[in-house]
C-alpha cells in the first residue's frame, strides 16, 4: 500500500508514498472512514507522494468535509514534492 496510517489521543497520520490511485482506493477509503470516526487532527503527509488520482484526489477532498463535520481537521503537508502542485491547484494545501 502506497499509504500508512497511525492514531492515538486525537491526532492521526497518515504518510503517502509513491502513487495513490484507483488500485488503492477502497482500502485507502476504508482507513480514510476509520479515522473520521471520532473528531481529531489528522495530518497527510504527501511529501513522499509522487502522484494522486482523480479518485484519490475525491477521497481526500470527502475526508476534509467529514472530519470537519465530526469537529475534527485536516492538515496537508506536500512540502515542495509533485503532489504539492496539485493539490494546491484544488485546494486542499
Amino acid at each position: 500500500m502506497p499509504w500508512t496510517a497511525e492514531a492515538g489521543d486525537g491526532r492521526a497520520r497518515v504518510a503517502l508514498t509513491g502513487i495513490v490511485d484507483i488500485f488503492e482506493a477502497v482500502p485507502f477509503h476504508a482507513a480514510l472512514r476509520d479515522l473520521a470516526r471520532e473528531p481529531r487532527e489528522v495530518m497527510i503527509d504527501a511529501t513522499a507522494c509522487s502522484g494522486l488520482d482523480s479518485s484519490a484526489l475525491q477521497l481526500l477532498f470527502a475526508f476534509r468535509e467529514a472530519l470537519d463535520a465530526g469537529g475534527g481537521r485536516l492538515v496537508l503537508d506536500a512540502g515542495d514534492g509533485p503532489a504539492a502542485r496539485l493539490l494546491g491547484r484544488f485546494g486542499l494545501l
